[in-house]
């Protein structure tokens, strides 16, 4: 990979320690979201890591609910810490894509593709199985009672 210099170009002690910086774990507050009702963390944990270098961005949520947690109705949506580019992306395509981990009451485990659409670039949302269906309240179970967890890593280009 090179860096994104011109030849002859003069480049100053900040733009080197940019552009060859290392990316470290920052934390974020993601929010938890849905089409319809909208879900309550209550007791429950939301975090969210990120980790950037230039415009490249991995995000990690983690949402483990709590006894008086509740789930809405809907498909559910987890807010990114940076909107996701989506220049040139075709209305309705998936822009990035990654991982969404699920356990359910703190038993059975689902997987979903975790998807960014151009058309809504600064959430990631949870596709199952070859039907395409999103991940919410009821699918791909009902989720009631606490210790449920949801876990989503994507990466991504951002805008900034």
């Amino acid at each position: 990979m090179g860096l994104p210099f011109a030849a002859g170009q003069r480049i100053l002690a900040s733009d080197l320690n940019l552009a060859t910086q290392q990316a470290a774990w920052t934390s974020y507050t993601p929010t938890w979201t849905s089409s319809a009702t909208q879900p309550a963390i209550a007791n429950g944990t939301i975090v969210g890591y990120y980790a950037k270098v230039g415009r490249l961005v991995t995000a990690k949520i983690l949402v483990q609910t709590g006894s008086l947690s509740t789930y809405g109705t809907g498909f559910y949506s987890f807010s990114l810490p940076f909107a996701a580019a989506t220049t040139s992306i075709p209305n309705g395509a998936f822009a990035h894509s990654g991982a969404i981990s699920v356990q359910n009451n703190g038993g059975t485990f689902y997987a979903a593709n975790a998807i960014i659409l151009q058309s809504s670039p600064s959430v990631t949302n949870g596709i199952l199985n070859a039907n395409g269906n999103f991940l919410g309240a009821t699918v791909p179970v009902t989720f009631t009672g606490a210790n449920t967890q949801f876990q989503c890593t994507v990466t991504y280009e951002s805008t900034l």
